[in-house]
């Protein structure tokens, strides 16, 4: 599918995460999600271009802003504490998903920011969801991540392994017990 390609927020350089506008009715909350162009792949955490995120890149993005316009529906109580909100695309970049990425991501990829491109994002099932999530952890953009989760799986395998160690050694202990009984 093909996306027009943002940076991301100043805030969002080191976090293992893009943002997305258009998939909004397929993502859930902070969804783990594969990204892949060609035979390149990226695991992160996908967020949904909400109306705070149109306003905050709006501020702080000397880069072209993104083309989206947050438009009041509705005010739905006397108090002004329900107001509903949309977010339109404007004319121009119509029926084009939009996609915030910072540079390491971008990097992996190897695209371009301002640019379209043909990115294919998968969203996992209940089993992957999982597996990508630590997939998402090792190409973390921030350096401790991706190390402790090298050390959580070494820590889990060393588990399994002392494990299988101490059934083994009650069951070596139990056989000569066994073995004078008989």
């Amino acid at each position: 599918m093909e996306y027009r390609i943002f940076i991301a927020l100043r805030d969002d350089l080191n976090e293992g995460w893009v943002w997305i506008h258009q998939l909004q009715s397929q993502l859930g909350s902070r969804d783990v999600v594969r990204i892949s162009r060609g035979k390149k792949r990226i695991y992160c955490e996908a967020l949904k271009i909400d109306r705070n995120y149109v306003n905050l890149y709006g501020m702080s993005c000397p880069s072209p802003p993104l083309p989206l316009q947050v438009q009041q529906i509705a005010n739905n109580d006397v108090n002004n504490e329900k107001i509903e909100f949309s977010i339109e695309v404007p004319e121009g970049v119509e029926g084009k998903n939009l996609i915030a990425v910072n540079e390491w991501y971008r990097k992996l990829l190897n695209i371009e920011p301002q640019t379209d491109c043909d990115l294919d994002i998968k969203i996992p099932g209940p089993i992957r969801k999982r597996f990508w999530g630590v997939r998402a952890s090792l190409q973390h953009p921030q350096v401790v991540v991706g190390a402790a989760t090298w050390l959580g799986i070494i820590g889990f395998w060393l588990g399994i392994i002392g494990l299988l160690l101490g059934v083994a050694g009650v069951v070596l202990g139990i056989l000569p017990l066994i073995k004078r009984s008989t």
